[in-house]
């Protein structure tokens, strides 16, 4: 199956990223490329850890090594069966193919869930219908769901009681867009103890909310050194291609 993986130069922003090792960057930046070749839908199966370090260039136990780092910081979940392993990357086609749309304001698919919708017996305020006056804490319950199902593959237990009343204070706080934007930086939050104890839930975007909106307001403010760089060889490869363009059309 020919085609491309994608790489974010972004990347180079991120913390977890910056400190991996060398063979570590290298195997996260495989894994998108051979998840692609395996069909384009966030796993890869293997028979063992051998057959992973094979894959990437290295031995089993090395292999079996970084993966785990990988799983340790929520990036990839490991699955066990009697056919091998199953290696899910969280936030997959986050990467691969959603990244440049931050905000989405409507979603055609079934919302995130933990059994049926989120968990409520009252009617659902999750499901995405065709109308355009949903409330704001609505589209937002709704928008949330699906990017947590989508990060993690797995649905989301809403709680209508809690959540909800969550959800209605963080709006009182933040206009709609803001809070989207923050719960997609939250998501990508590398927090060992959110990862480990809590879990990605509404109460902890609750209780980071004024720490990713301070952030957020950082990064708006002003640009990292970092990522002037990246804009200025962005830059250069564009002229390089502009030119390279002109001189066979001569």
């Amino acid at each position: 199956m020919a085609g491309y993986a994608k790489s974010w130069v972004d990347k180079f922003n991120d913390s977890w990223y910056v400190g991996l090792k060398l063979a570590e960057r290298g195997m996260w930046d495989q894994m998108f490329t051979y998840a692609k070749l395996m069909g384009d839908n966030s796993r890869i199966f293997v028979r063992n850890m051998q057959q992973l370090g094979s894959i990437f260039g290295c031995d089993g136990r090395t292999a079996y090594k970084i993966v785990t780092k990988f799983q340790n910081a929520g990036k990839v979940k490991i699955t066990e069966n009697e056919d091998g392993f199953e290696i899910f990357i969280v936030k997959y086609k986050y990467w691969q193919h959603d990244k440049e749309v931050k905000v989405p304001q409507k979603r055609n698919k079934k919302p995130a869930k933990m059994s049926t919708n989120c968990n409520t017996t009252e009617p659902d305020q999750t499901k995405p219908d065709n109308t355009s006056d949903k409330s704001d804490h609505t589209r937002f319950v709704e928008f949330f769901c699906n990017e947590y199902q989508e990060a993690f593959g797995i649905k989301y237990d809403f709680k209508r009681a809690k959540d909800g009343k969550l959800v209605k204070d963080l709006l009182g706080n933040f206009d709609y867009d803001q809070l989207c934007a923050m719960t997609l930086d939250y998501f990508n939050l590398d927090d060992d103890f959110i990862a480990g104890k809590t879990g990605y839930t509404i109460g902890m975007l609750s209780q980071k909310s004024n720490m990713l909106a301070a952030r957020r307001r950082e990064t708006v403010r002003e640009k990292t050194p970092e990522e002037l760089e990246v804009e200025r060889l962005n830059q250069e490869f564009k002229e390089y291609q502009k030119n390279a363009g002109k001189g066979q059309n001569t």
